[in-house]
Protein backbone atom coordinates (compact mmCIF):
# COMPACT_ATOMS: atom_id res chain seq x y z
CA UNK A 1 0.00 0.00 0.00
CA UNK A 2 1.21 3.49 -0.86
CA UNK A 3 1.62 6.37 1.62
CA UNK A 4 1.04 8.87 -1.18
CA UNK A 5 -1.10 11.85 -0.17
CA UNK A 6 -4.09 12.63 -2.39
CA UNK A 7 -6.14 15.81 -2.57
CA UNK A 8 -9.94 15.83 -2.37
CA UNK A 9 -10.47 15.45 -6.12
CA UNK A 10 -8.05 12.54 -6.34
CA UNK A 11 -9.60 10.85 -3.29
CA UNK A 12 -13.06 11.22 -4.84
CA UNK A 13 -11.83 9.46 -7.99
CA UNK A 14 -10.34 6.59 -5.97
CA UNK A 15 -13.59 6.15 -4.00
CA UNK A 16 -15.72 6.85 -7.10
CA UNK A 17 -17.92 9.34 -5.28
CA UNK A 18 -18.38 13.11 -5.42
CA UNK A 19 -15.92 15.50 -3.78
CA UNK A 20 -18.81 16.67 -1.59
CA UNK A 21 -19.12 13.14 -0.18
CA UNK A 22 -15.38 12.99 0.57
CA UNK A 23 -15.53 16.34 2.38
CA UNK A 24 -18.63 15.30 4.32
CA UNK A 25 -17.13 11.95 5.40
CA UNK A 26 -13.85 13.57 6.49
CA UNK A 27 -15.65 16.32 8.44
CA UNK A 28 -17.77 13.74 10.25
CA UNK A 29 -14.80 11.52 11.10
CA UNK A 30 -15.83 8.64 8.84
CA UNK A 31 -12.75 9.11 6.66
CA UNK A 32 -9.36 10.06 8.11
CA UNK A 33 -7.88 13.26 6.64
CA UNK A 34 -4.74 15.31 7.18
CA UNK A 35 -4.76 19.12 7.03
CA UNK A 36 -1.81 20.76 5.29
CA UNK A 37 -0.60 24.28 4.49
CA UNK A 38 -1.89 27.66 5.57
CA UNK A 39 -5.27 27.00 3.95
CA UNK A 40 -5.62 23.70 5.87
CA UNK A 41 -6.40 21.77 2.73
CA UNK A 42 -7.41 18.13 3.05
CA UNK A 43 -4.99 15.35 2.15
CA UNK A 44 -5.75 11.64 2.25
CA UNK A 45 -3.40 8.66 2.53
CA UNK A 46 -3.98 6.18 -0.25
CA UNK A 47 -3.87 3.26 2.19
CA UNK A 48 -6.60 4.91 4.31
CA UNK A 49 -8.78 5.14 1.20
CA UNK A 50 -8.10 1.51 0.31
CA UNK A 51 -8.98 0.43 3.87
CA UNK A 52 -12.14 2.55 3.70
CA UNK A 53 -13.19 0.62 0.58
CA UNK A 54 -12.87 -2.76 2.27
CA UNK A 55 -16.17 -4.39 3.32
CA UNK A 56 -16.61 -4.10 7.06
CA UNK A 57 -14.65 -0.87 7.38
CA UNK A 58 -15.50 1.31 10.36
CA UNK A 59 -18.13 3.42 8.66
CA UNK A 60 -20.73 4.68 11.10
CA UNK A 61 -23.99 2.77 10.66
CA UNK A 62 -26.27 4.79 12.91
CA UNK A 63 -25.96 8.43 11.88
CA UNK A 64 -28.48 9.32 9.17
CA UNK A 65 -27.10 11.43 6.32
CA UNK A 66 -29.07 14.67 6.00
CA UNK A 67 -28.40 14.98 2.28
CA UNK A 68 -27.07 13.07 -0.69
CA UNK A 69 -25.57 14.19 -3.98
CA UNK A 70 -26.92 12.79 -7.23
CA UNK A 71 -25.16 13.78 -10.43
CA UNK A 72 -23.51 16.65 -8.54
CA UNK A 73 -26.85 18.01 -7.27
CA UNK A 74 -27.64 18.13 -3.56
CA UNK A 75 -30.85 16.25 -2.79
CA UNK A 76 -32.35 16.55 0.71
CA UNK A 77 -33.79 13.60 2.56
CA UNK A 78 -37.49 13.01 1.78
CA UNK A 79 -36.69 13.68 -1.90
CA UNK A 80 -38.87 11.81 -4.41
CA UNK A 81 -37.37 12.36 -7.86
CA UNK A 82 -38.06 11.21 -11.40
CA UNK A 83 -35.04 10.48 -13.56
CA UNK A 84 -35.13 9.85 -17.31
CA UNK A 85 -32.87 7.95 -19.69
CA UNK A 86 -32.80 6.96 -23.34
CA UNK A 87 -30.14 4.22 -23.42
CA UNK A 88 -29.12 1.14 -21.45
CA UNK A 89 -25.94 2.94 -20.38
CA UNK A 90 -27.88 6.02 -19.29
CA UNK A 91 -30.05 3.85 -17.03
CA UNK A 92 -27.17 3.19 -14.61
CA UNK A 93 -25.37 6.54 -14.70
CA UNK A 94 -27.04 7.96 -11.57
CA UNK A 95 -28.41 4.90 -9.82
CA UNK A 96 -25.23 2.80 -9.44
CA UNK A 97 -23.26 5.56 -7.61
CA UNK A 98 -26.42 6.32 -5.59
CA UNK A 99 -26.85 2.71 -4.42
CA UNK A 100 -23.11 2.15 -3.99
CA UNK A 101 -22.72 5.11 -1.65
CA UNK A 102 -25.70 3.95 0.41
CA UNK A 103 -24.32 0.42 0.77
CA UNK A 104 -20.89 1.81 1.64
CA UNK A 105 -22.50 3.84 4.44
CA UNK A 106 -24.55 0.89 5.67
CA UNK A 107 -27.86 2.47 4.65
CA UNK A 108 -30.82 0.25 3.65
CA UNK A 109 -31.22 0.21 -0.13
CA UNK A 110 -34.13 -0.99 -2.25
CA UNK A 111 -34.20 -1.74 -5.96
CA UNK A 112 -37.43 -2.29 -7.87
CA UNK A 113 -36.51 -4.19 -11.03
CA UNK A 114 -37.04 -7.58 -12.63
CA UNK A 115 -35.64 -9.77 -15.40
CA UNK A 116 -32.93 -8.25 -17.58
CA UNK A 117 -33.14 -4.90 -15.75
CA UNK A 118 -32.39 -6.58 -12.43
CA UNK A 119 -29.53 -8.54 -13.98
CA UNK A 120 -27.96 -5.33 -15.38
CA UNK A 121 -27.97 -3.73 -11.93
CA UNK A 122 -26.43 -6.78 -10.24
CA UNK A 123 -23.67 -7.05 -12.85
CA UNK A 124 -22.81 -3.35 -12.42
CA UNK A 125 -22.94 -3.44 -8.61
CA UNK A 126 -20.71 -6.52 -8.45
CA UNK A 127 -18.03 -4.53 -10.29
CA UNK A 128 -18.04 -1.78 -7.67
CA UNK A 129 -15.15 -1.73 -5.21
CA UNK A 130 -15.78 -1.55 -1.50
CA UNK A 131 -19.17 -3.27 -1.44
CA UNK A 132 -20.21 -6.92 -1.34
CA UNK A 133 -23.58 -6.91 -3.03
CA UNK A 134 -24.26 -10.60 -2.39
CA UNK A 135 -23.59 -10.16 1.33
CA UNK A 136 -25.87 -7.08 1.34
CA UNK A 137 -28.65 -9.12 -0.26
CA UNK A 138 -28.09 -11.94 2.25
CA UNK A 139 -28.25 -9.67 5.32
CA UNK A 140 -31.20 -7.66 4.00
CA UNK A 141 -29.45 -4.31 3.65
CA UNK A 142 -30.08 -4.49 -0.12
CA UNK A 143 -33.55 -5.64 -1.09
CA UNK A 144 -34.65 -6.37 -4.64
CA UNK A 145 -38.37 -6.13 -5.31
CA UNK A 146 -40.00 -7.22 -8.57
CA UNK A 147 -42.99 -5.02 -7.76
CA UNK A 148 -44.25 -3.35 -4.57
CA UNK A 149 -47.90 -4.41 -4.99
CA UNK A 150 -50.73 -5.34 -7.33
CA UNK A 151 -52.47 -1.95 -7.01
CA UNK A 152 -51.89 1.51 -5.59
CA UNK A 153 -53.07 0.68 -2.05
CA UNK A 154 -51.01 -2.51 -1.87
CA UNK A 155 -47.90 -0.76 -3.16
CA UNK A 156 -48.19 2.03 -0.59
CA UNK A 157 -48.77 -0.50 2.19
CA UNK A 158 -45.63 -2.37 1.12
CA UNK A 159 -43.46 0.74 1.30
CA UNK A 160 -44.90 1.89 4.62
CA UNK A 161 -44.20 -1.52 6.19
CA UNK A 162 -40.76 -1.96 4.57
CA UNK A 163 -39.48 1.48 5.53
CA UNK A 164 -40.74 1.18 9.10
CA UNK A 165 -38.93 -2.16 9.29
CA UNK A 166 -35.72 -0.64 7.89
CA UNK A 167 -35.75 1.98 10.67
CA UNK A 168 -36.19 -0.55 13.46
CA UNK A 169 -32.41 -0.78 13.93
CA UNK A 170 -32.03 2.95 14.48
CA UNK A 171 -32.06 6.22 12.51
CA UNK A 172 -30.71 5.97 9.00
CA UNK A 173 -31.33 7.14 5.44
CA UNK A 174 -33.26 4.80 3.15
CA UNK A 175 -32.44 4.75 -0.56
CA UNK A 176 -34.85 3.53 -3.23
CA UNK A 177 -34.29 3.13 -6.99
CA UNK A 178 -37.41 2.09 -8.89
CA UNK A 179 -37.37 1.06 -12.54
CA UNK A 180 -40.79 2.20 -13.67
CA UNK A 181 -40.71 -0.17 -16.65
CA UNK A 182 -40.87 -2.98 -14.05
CA UNK A 183 -43.42 -1.25 -11.80
CA UNK A 184 -45.63 -0.45 -14.80
CA UNK A 185 -46.40 -4.17 -15.27
CA UNK A 186 -48.30 -4.13 -11.97
CA UNK A 187 -50.81 -1.52 -13.07
CA UNK A 188 -53.52 -1.78 -15.73
CA UNK A 189 -52.70 1.63 -17.26
CA UNK A 190 -50.06 4.36 -17.25
CA UNK A 191 -52.59 6.59 -15.45
CA UNK A 192 -52.81 4.14 -12.56
CA UNK A 193 -49.02 4.07 -12.28
CA UNK A 194 -48.96 7.88 -12.13
CA UNK A 195 -51.62 7.85 -9.39
CA UNK A 196 -49.30 5.59 -7.41
CA UNK A 197 -46.43 8.02 -7.98
CA UNK A 198 -48.51 10.94 -6.71
CA UNK A 199 -49.57 9.00 -3.60
CA UNK A 200 -45.98 7.90 -2.93
CA UNK A 201 -45.06 11.53 -2.21
CA UNK A 202 -46.78 11.10 1.16
CA UNK A 203 -44.61 8.08 1.98
CA UNK A 204 -41.45 9.95 0.95
CA UNK A 205 -42.32 12.84 3.29
CA UNK A 206 -42.96 10.52 6.28
CA UNK A 207 -39.66 8.66 6.16
CA UNK A 208 -35.99 9.71 5.77
CA UNK A 209 -35.89 8.55 2.17
CA UNK A 210 -34.39 9.52 -1.15
CA UNK A 211 -36.21 7.83 -4.03
CA UNK A 212 -35.25 7.77 -7.71
CA UNK A 213 -38.03 6.68 -10.05
CA UNK A 214 -36.38 5.80 -13.34
CA UNK A 215 -38.28 6.32 -16.60
CA UNK A 216 -37.11 4.76 -19.86
CA UNK A 217 -38.32 7.34 -22.38
CA UNK A 218 -38.03 4.77 -25.17
CA UNK A 219 -40.88 2.75 -23.67
CA UNK A 220 -43.34 5.51 -22.68
CA UNK A 221 -45.38 8.13 -24.51
CA UNK A 222 -45.04 11.89 -24.24
CA UNK A 223 -48.13 12.23 -22.04
CA UNK A 224 -46.77 9.74 -19.52
CA UNK A 225 -43.40 11.53 -19.35
CA UNK A 226 -45.26 14.82 -18.87
CA UNK A 227 -47.38 13.31 -16.09
CA UNK A 228 -44.30 11.81 -14.44
CA UNK A 229 -42.67 15.26 -14.29
CA UNK A 230 -45.76 16.68 -12.63
CA UNK A 231 -45.98 13.77 -10.17
CA UNK A 232 -42.52 14.59 -8.75
CA UNK A 233 -42.69 18.16 -7.41
CA UNK A 234 -39.35 17.73 -5.61
CA UNK A 235 -37.74 18.05 -9.05
CA UNK A 236 -38.89 21.63 -9.42
CA UNK A 237 -36.70 23.21 -6.77
CA UNK A 238 -33.46 21.34 -7.42
CA UNK A 239 -32.32 23.66 -10.24
CA UNK A 240 -33.00 26.76 -8.16
CA UNK A 241 -31.26 25.37 -5.09
CA UNK A 242 -28.11 24.46 -6.98
CA UNK A 243 -27.83 27.93 -8.54
CA UNK A 244 -28.29 29.60 -5.15
CA UNK A 245 -25.03 28.20 -3.74
CA UNK A 246 -22.05 29.87 -2.10
CA UNK A 247 -19.71 28.72 -4.85
CA UNK A 248 -17.13 31.34 -5.84
CA UNK A 249 -16.94 32.13 -9.57
CA UNK A 250 -14.15 33.87 -11.42
CA UNK A 251 -14.79 36.79 -13.77
CA UNK A 252 -15.38 34.65 -16.85
CA UNK A 253 -17.81 32.39 -14.99
CA UNK A 254 -19.65 35.39 -13.54
CA UNK A 255 -19.95 36.90 -17.03
CA UNK A 256 -21.41 33.65 -18.33
CA UNK A 257 -23.84 33.52 -15.39
CA UNK A 258 -24.99 37.11 -16.02
CA UNK A 259 -24.87 36.68 -19.82
CA UNK A 260 -22.73 39.78 -20.29
CA UNK A 261 -19.11 40.48 -21.23
CA UNK A 262 -16.24 40.13 -18.77
CA UNK A 263 -15.57 43.84 -19.23
CA UNK A 264 -19.08 44.60 -17.89
CA UNK A 265 -18.50 42.40 -14.84
CA UNK A 266 -15.20 44.14 -14.08
CA UNK A 267 -16.74 47.59 -14.58
CA UNK A 268 -19.75 46.83 -12.32
CA UNK A 269 -17.57 45.34 -9.57
CA UNK A 270 -15.10 48.28 -9.69
CA UNK A 271 -17.99 50.75 -9.41
CA UNK A 272 -19.56 48.92 -6.46
CA UNK A 273 -22.70 47.83 -8.31
CA UNK A 274 -21.72 44.16 -8.05
CA UNK A 275 -20.27 42.71 -4.84
CA UNK A 276 -16.87 41.11 -5.31
CA UNK A 277 -14.20 39.40 -3.23
CA UNK A 278 -10.46 39.71 -3.90
CA UNK A 279 -8.40 36.56 -3.41
CA UNK A 280 -4.73 35.60 -3.62
CA UNK A 281 -1.64 37.73 -4.03
CA UNK A 282 -2.91 39.15 -7.31
CA UNK A 283 -6.21 40.21 -5.81
CA UNK A 284 -8.23 38.32 -8.41
CA UNK A 285 -11.98 38.84 -8.45
CA UNK A 286 -14.32 36.14 -7.14
CA UNK A 287 -18.11 36.34 -7.10
CA UNK A 288 -20.64 34.37 -5.04
CA UNK A 289 -23.51 32.80 -7.00
CA UNK A 290 -25.95 34.10 -4.40
CA UNK A 291 -24.71 37.67 -5.03
CA UNK A 292 -25.03 37.24 -8.79
CA UNK A 293 -28.56 35.89 -8.43
CA UNK A 294 -29.48 38.81 -6.19
CA UNK A 295 -27.95 41.21 -8.72
CA UNK A 296 -30.17 39.72 -11.44
CA UNK A 297 -33.31 40.31 -9.40
CA UNK A 298 -32.56 43.98 -8.64
CA UNK A 299 -34.80 46.53 -10.28
CA UNK A 300 -33.44 49.75 -8.77
CA UNK A 301 -32.16 52.48 -11.03
CA UNK A 302 -28.52 51.88 -10.11
CA UNK A 303 -28.54 48.38 -11.55
CA UNK A 304 -27.59 48.21 -15.22
CA UNK A 305 -30.24 46.85 -17.51
CA UNK A 306 -29.55 43.28 -18.52
CA UNK A 307 -29.60 42.93 -22.23
CA UNK A 308 -28.74 46.51 -23.04
CA UNK A 309 -30.90 46.21 -26.11
CA UNK A 310 -34.22 45.89 -24.35
CA UNK A 311 -36.34 45.51 -21.20
CA UNK A 312 -35.22 43.51 -18.23
CA UNK A 313 -36.84 40.23 -19.21
CA UNK A 314 -40.40 39.04 -18.76
CA UNK A 315 -42.46 37.18 -16.19
CA UNK A 316 -44.03 33.93 -17.39
CA UNK A 317 -46.24 31.92 -15.08
CA UNK A 318 -44.84 33.84 -12.10
CA UNK A 319 -41.21 33.11 -13.08
CA UNK A 320 -38.80 35.86 -14.14
CA UNK A 321 -37.19 35.07 -17.50
CA UNK A 322 -34.17 37.16 -18.55
CA UNK A 323 -33.59 38.24 -22.17
CA UNK A 324 -31.76 35.79 -24.42
CA UNK A 325 -33.73 32.84 -23.07
CA UNK A 326 -34.92 29.83 -25.05
CA UNK A 327 -37.56 27.90 -23.09
CA UNK A 328 -39.55 24.73 -23.77
CA UNK A 329 -43.11 24.60 -22.47
CA UNK A 330 -45.38 21.55 -22.37
CA UNK A 331 -49.14 21.08 -22.39
CA UNK A 332 -51.70 18.29 -22.62
CA UNK A 333 -54.96 20.04 -23.58
CA UNK A 334 -56.21 22.70 -25.99
CA UNK A 335 -57.03 25.02 -23.08
CA UNK A 336 -53.60 24.76 -21.44
CA UNK A 337 -51.88 25.52 -24.75
CA UNK A 338 -52.78 29.19 -24.27
CA UNK A 339 -52.27 29.53 -20.52
CA UNK A 340 -48.77 31.00 -20.73
CA UNK A 341 -48.57 32.22 -24.30
CA UNK A 342 -51.58 34.58 -24.48
CA UNK A 343 -50.45 36.71 -21.47
CA UNK A 344 -46.92 36.58 -22.91
CA UNK A 345 -48.11 37.99 -26.26
CA UNK A 346 -50.57 40.45 -24.71
CA UNK A 347 -47.86 42.08 -22.57
CA UNK A 348 -45.50 42.25 -25.53
CA UNK A 349 -48.00 43.82 -27.92
CA UNK A 350 -49.18 46.27 -25.25
CA UNK A 351 -45.51 47.34 -24.82
CA UNK A 352 -44.95 47.70 -28.56
CA UNK A 353 -42.51 44.79 -28.70
CA UNK A 354 -42.28 42.67 -31.89
CA UNK A 355 -43.99 39.30 -31.46
CA UNK A 356 -43.70 36.16 -33.60
CA UNK A 357 -45.90 33.07 -33.73
CA UNK A 358 -45.24 29.77 -35.52
CA UNK A 359 -48.62 28.06 -35.91
CA UNK A 360 -51.10 27.05 -38.60
CA UNK A 361 -54.66 25.89 -39.10
CA UNK A 362 -56.89 25.41 -36.07
CA UNK A 363 -54.01 26.17 -33.69
CA UNK A 364 -53.41 29.56 -35.33
CA UNK A 365 -57.16 30.28 -35.27
CA UNK A 366 -57.26 29.53 -31.53
CA UNK A 367 -54.47 32.02 -30.88
CA UNK A 368 -56.08 34.78 -32.94
CA UNK A 369 -59.47 34.25 -31.30
CA UNK A 370 -57.94 34.42 -27.82
CA UNK A 371 -55.88 37.52 -28.65
CA UNK A 372 -58.88 39.30 -30.14
CA UNK A 373 -60.54 38.89 -26.74
CA UNK A 374 -57.75 40.70 -24.90
CA UNK A 375 -58.19 44.28 -23.76
CA UNK A 376 -55.63 47.03 -24.55
CA UNK A 377 -54.32 45.45 -27.76
CA UNK A 378 -55.40 45.59 -31.41
CA UNK A 379 -54.23 42.34 -32.98
CA UNK A 380 -55.38 43.25 -36.47
CA UNK A 381 -53.41 46.51 -36.38
CA UNK A 382 -50.34 44.64 -35.06
CA UNK A 383 -50.64 42.17 -37.97
CA UNK A 384 -50.92 45.01 -40.50
CA UNK A 385 -47.88 46.91 -39.26
CA UNK A 386 -45.85 43.71 -38.78
CA UNK A 387 -45.43 44.02 -35.02
CA UNK A 388 -47.12 40.61 -34.86
CA UNK A 389 -45.86 38.15 -37.45
CA UNK A 390 -47.21 34.62 -37.96
CA UNK A 391 -45.81 31.80 -40.09
CA UNK A 392 -46.76 28.11 -40.43
CA UNK A 393 -43.16 26.98 -39.92
CA UNK A 394 -39.71 28.60 -40.00
CA UNK A 395 -38.23 26.39 -42.74
CA UNK A 396 -37.85 22.94 -44.26
CA UNK A 397 -34.29 22.31 -43.03
CA UNK A 398 -32.29 23.21 -39.94
CA UNK A 399 -30.23 25.71 -41.95
CA UNK A 400 -33.33 27.23 -43.54
CA UNK A 401 -35.11 27.62 -40.20
CA UNK A 402 -32.08 29.27 -38.60
CA UNK A 403 -31.73 31.62 -41.56
CA UNK A 404 -35.41 32.57 -41.22
CA UNK A 405 -35.03 33.52 -37.55
CA UNK A 406 -31.75 35.32 -38.15
CA UNK A 407 -33.39 37.51 -40.78
CA UNK A 408 -36.73 38.31 -39.13
CA UNK A 409 -35.29 38.96 -35.66
CA UNK A 410 -32.46 41.14 -36.96
CA UNK A 411 -34.93 43.09 -39.14
CA UNK A 412 -37.15 43.69 -36.09
CA UNK A 413 -34.26 45.40 -34.31
CA UNK A 414 -33.60 47.94 -37.06
CA UNK A 415 -36.08 50.38 -35.50
CA UNK A 416 -34.13 50.40 -32.23
CA UNK A 417 -33.43 48.30 -29.14
CA UNK A 418 -36.34 46.21 -27.92
CA UNK A 419 -37.23 42.77 -26.61
CA UNK A 420 -38.35 40.18 -29.17
CA UNK A 421 -41.01 37.63 -28.19
CA UNK A 422 -41.33 34.29 -29.98
CA UNK A 423 -43.79 31.42 -29.56
CA UNK A 424 -43.29 28.31 -31.63
CA UNK A 425 -45.96 25.60 -31.72
CA UNK A 426 -43.68 22.65 -32.34
CA UNK A 427 -46.45 20.47 -33.75
CA UNK A 428 -46.61 23.02 -36.59
CA UNK A 429 -42.83 23.52 -36.85
CA UNK A 430 -42.34 19.74 -36.96
CA UNK A 431 -44.02 19.54 -40.38
CA UNK A 432 -41.07 21.35 -41.91
CA UNK A 433 -38.56 18.69 -40.83
CA UNK A 434 -37.96 15.13 -41.94
CA UNK A 435 -38.01 13.70 -38.41
CA UNK A 436 -38.35 14.56 -34.73
CA UNK A 437 -34.57 14.21 -34.49
CA UNK A 438 -34.02 16.92 -37.11
CA UNK A 439 -36.48 19.19 -35.29
CA UNK A 440 -34.46 18.73 -32.08
CA UNK A 441 -31.25 19.53 -34.01
CA UNK A 442 -32.88 22.82 -34.98
CA UNK A 443 -33.85 23.49 -31.35
CA UNK A 444 -30.26 22.94 -30.20
CA UNK A 445 -28.94 25.29 -32.89
CA UNK A 446 -31.60 27.90 -32.05
CA UNK A 447 -29.84 28.46 -28.73
CA UNK A 448 -27.05 30.25 -30.62
CA UNK A 449 -29.51 32.79 -32.05
CA UNK A 450 -31.39 33.48 -28.82
CA UNK A 451 -28.09 34.08 -27.00
CA UNK A 452 -27.04 36.71 -29.53
CA UNK A 453 -30.30 38.66 -29.78
CA UNK A 454 -32.56 40.12 -27.04
CA UNK A 455 -35.16 37.38 -27.39
CA UNK A 456 -37.43 35.31 -25.16
CA UNK A 457 -38.58 32.25 -27.10
CA UNK A 458 -41.20 29.75 -25.91
CA UNK A 459 -41.23 26.44 -27.80
CA UNK A 460 -44.56 24.77 -27.08
CA UNK A 461 -44.77 20.97 -27.06
CA UNK A 462 -48.13 19.20 -27.20
CA UNK A 463 -47.32 16.02 -25.26
CA UNK A 464 -50.31 14.29 -26.86
CA UNK A 465 -48.58 14.16 -30.25
CA UNK A 466 -44.89 13.64 -29.37
CA UNK A 467 -43.19 10.51 -28.06
CA UNK A 468 -41.51 10.24 -24.68
CA UNK A 469 -38.10 10.25 -26.38
CA UNK A 470 -38.90 13.53 -28.15
CA UNK A 471 -40.13 15.21 -24.95
CA UNK A 472 -36.96 14.06 -23.18
CA UNK A 473 -34.81 15.38 -26.03
CA UNK A 474 -36.72 18.70 -25.99
CA UNK A 475 -35.97 19.20 -22.30
CA UNK A 476 -32.27 18.57 -22.92
CA UNK A 477 -32.28 20.96 -25.91
CA UNK A 478 -33.41 23.88 -23.71
CA UNK A 479 -30.77 24.32 -20.98
CA UNK A 480 -32.27 27.67 -19.97
CA UNK A 481 -34.97 25.61 -18.24
CA UNK A 482 -32.61 24.11 -15.70
CA UNK A 483 -31.82 27.06 -13.41
CA UNK A 484 -35.39 28.36 -13.65
CA UNK A 485 -37.03 25.18 -12.35
CA UNK A 486 -39.26 23.37 -14.79
CA UNK A 487 -42.46 23.60 -12.74
CA UNK A 488 -43.79 26.81 -14.26
CA UNK A 489 -43.58 25.44 -17.78
CA UNK A 490 -45.74 22.34 -17.32
CA UNK A 491 -49.15 23.55 -18.45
Amino acid sequence: MSDRLLNTGEAARVLRVSQASVRRWSDSGLLEALRVGRRRERRFKQRDLENFLKPGSSVTRTRPEREVYIGGTRVPTDGHLATFYDSDEGRLRLTIPFLREGLLLGQPCFLVAEGALQDAYLVALRREKGIDIDAAIHDGSFRIVAGPGVDVDAALAFWSHSMSEALAGGPTLIRVAGEMASERTLFPTDDEMIKYEVAYNLIAKRFPTVTLCQYDVRALGGETIFDALRAHPDLYQLGRETTMSDKLLNTAEAAKFLRVSQASVRRWSDSGLLQVRRVGRRGERRFRETDLTGFLSRDDSSSPRRGAAGPDGVVIGGTHIPPRSHIATFYNSDESRLRLTIPFFRDGLASGQPCFLIAEGAVLDAYLKALHGQDEIDVDAALRDHRFLTAPRPGDTVEGALRFWEQVLTRALTAGPTLLRVVGEMSSARKGFESDSQMIDFEVAMNTITKRLPTVALCQYDVRVFSGETIFAAIKAHPDLYPLGIAAFLN
